[in-house]
């Protein structure tokens, strides 16, 4: 393979992933903005512990933060920490920051745990389609 089949292969390749990055951080930033009004009202006790918060949380901002870490990866880390600071959801602000800053945190689907489908681990073709 010559050096110019190469990039006419990796350039296609490369525009999609662009283009899917930025499609999830338009989108994870859309859903932030709809979900401020409720993130504005939610009222938490200060020792609130993790599972609490959750709890409380929309599902809106769950979704969005993963959004923005999947279009960003570790760059999405300083917009989430920004984000929880601000709502004074610190529970889940060192849980988020963590996931958000380590790549390939990503929970992986109840398929690929029962065929302990791990890192590393090729899944069938049936999960991959």
């Amino acid at each position: 393979m010559t050096f110019a089949e190469l990039t006419d292969f990796v350039r296609p390749l490369l525009w999609t992933l662009l283009i899917v990055a930025a499609v999830c951080v338009a989108a994870g930033s859309l859903l932030l903005a709809l979900t401020y009004r409720r993130l504005r009202r939610l009222h938490l006790p200060r020792d609130a512990d993790l599972m609490t918060t959750l709890r409380a949380v929309p599902f809106g901002l769950v979704l969005a933060l993963d959004l923005l870490d999947f279009g960003l990866d570790f760059l999405a880390t300083p917009i989430v920490w920004t984000v929880l600071n601000r709502f004074n959801l610190q529970a889940l602000r060192n849980v988020a920051a963590l996931q958000a800053i380590v790549p390939f945190t990503q929970p992986r689907s109840p398929a690929h745990r029962r065929l302990g489908c791990g890192p590393g681990v090729q899944a069938p073709l049936a999960l991959t389609t």
